[in-house]
């Protein structure tokens, strides 16, 4: 009896430790996965400070150019500034981080980034229906691009407005106004993400986009922004002249013109009140085409939106425009190893010192551009985090405006960058 209430003790012994070493090999694991997490939540939180270090950088480079050119321009005395200097692919900002594939170490956290001119993009907030087209979009997606970003509330054939999202399972409203990101186009009608993130072969137009410089395929989002400005201001830094609507008119226009070399066209243009560059271009003498490029405008504004930047700008986003020849895109990004400091370059580029030529692009292109999109990826331990920023360089002073994270695990493919860095630079030793 004895020995059998001996052996039922012993059997509840057994359980009860069975239990025990049970219920510390939980707590273990627990606090082990809870270490885990709080790893990754650290090695996260250095990630997205690296990122933002990144940030910093570019920002600093975009500064540094702006205050070389401004002194470049008003000479080694001047305190002056000027920003009348053409952004080239030989300066800092371009050239920083070789496109992605550098690796910046700062303590035990590293980051990569590219600065990208958003004026080397197709802005969808100013691209006219025919530019759209061009883009490999359906007839369809065109018209609800222009039906969402536009305030009349009356739709297109084949666009939507209020109606049409107000009827969708989740309702909304069409915008009526500029798109804020790229993303922003999956709200509208047509759209998925594959027509953004995938090469998609629904081309509208027999237009065919070229690849891309780093030799992939471009996918729209590649190819457009929804941020592109440039400053309105001639190679010397002074405001362009405005013969557009509201700008001046008669002798006091006259007497500018003259001042700009225009001498032999003064007289053609002194009514102003064009609506367009192209109408300029048909009244200025062929001698006379390279000072009408710098220093005309028909706008009033300081800064204009959606030019694309001669320098920077790729074939690809460059066959988005209507006439657009592949030799003329050619012709173009050719250029750009020699640079093109004022506009008048262009008419270097073979073709385009034909007036019937210029005159169809005289109002398309800057070399002034004031807005950059920087793309860094902050990476340590196993985290990673992608950030998009967009920088506006217009007061002399870049100002960060926006920044988003980016959804996808695979940036570095997306953004054209190598898998792996090429080069590695250490800005601070790790502890």
């Amino acid at each position: 009896m004895r020995r059998r209430q001996r052996g039922v003790v012993l059997v509840i012994a057994l359980a009860i430790l069975a239990g025990l070493v049970a219920l510390v090999a939980s707590v273990a694991a627990s606090q082990q996965l809870s270490v885990r997490a709080t790893a990754n939540r650290v090695n996260h939180e250095r990630a997205r400070v690296a990122a933002q270090a990144g940030i910093q950088r570019a920002i600093a480079a975009l500064a540094d150019t702006i205050q070389d050119t401004s002194a470049a321009a008003a000479g080694p005395t001047s305190g002056t500034t000027n920003p009348g200097q053409a952004q080239m692919q030989t300066d800092e900002w371009f050239t920083l981080g070789d496109s992605g594939n550098e690796r910046f170490a700062v303590g035990n956290a590293t980051f990569r980034m590219q600065i990208v001119d958003a004026g080397s993009l197709v802005n969808i907030n100013t691209a006219l229906q025919q530019q759209l087209e061009r883009l490999s979009l359906t007839t369809q997606q065109v018209a609800a691009i222009l039906d969402w970003r536009e305030v009349s509330t009356t739709p297109r054939t084949e666009g939507a407005k209020d109606d049409f999202y107000n009827a969708l399972q989740k309702p909304y409203n069409a915008k009526l106004r500029r798109f804020d990101s790229v993303d922003e186009l999956l709200d509208v009608r047509y759209f998925v993400p594959a027509d953004l993130y995938q090469v998609t072969d629904n081309s509208s137009t027999a237009v065919v986009i070229p690849d891309l410089a780093d030799g992939r395929q471009p996918v729209l989002a590649d190819l457009i922004t929804v941020d592109s400005y440039a400053q309105q201001l001639q190679p010397g830094g002074a405001a362009m002249i405005n013969v557009g609507r509201g700008g001046a008119t008669g002798p006091a226009l006259v007497n500018r013109l003259r001042q700009a070399g225009l001498n032999q066209s003064a007289t053609a243009l002194q009514n102003g009140n064009f609506a367009d560059m192209s109408a300029v271009i048909n009244l200025v003498s062929q001698g006379e085409l390279g000072p009408a490029l710098d220093a005309l405008t028909t706008s009033s504004t300081p800064r204009v939106e959606g030019r694309m930047n001669l320098n920077t700008v790729s074939e690809a986003a460059l066959m988005s425009l209507p006439n657009m020849t592949q030799d003329l895109a050619q012709g173009i990004v050719n250029y750009q190893s020699t640079g093109f400091t004022k506009l008048s370059d262009l008419l270097q580029v073979s073709g385009f010192s034909d007036k019937n030529t210029l005159r169809q692009f005289a109002g398309s292109f800057t070399v002034r551009s004031s807005v950059f999109l920087i793309r860094v990826i902050g990476e340590a331990g196993d985290a990673r985090v992608a950030l998009e920023a967009v920088v506006d360089t217009s007061s002399n002073v870049p100002r960060l405006i926006k920044m988003h994270d980016q959804p996808f695990p695979d940036m570095p493919t997306r953004w054209g960058w190598s898998t792996e860095p090429t080069s590695d630079t250490v800005l601070v030793e790790a502890s």
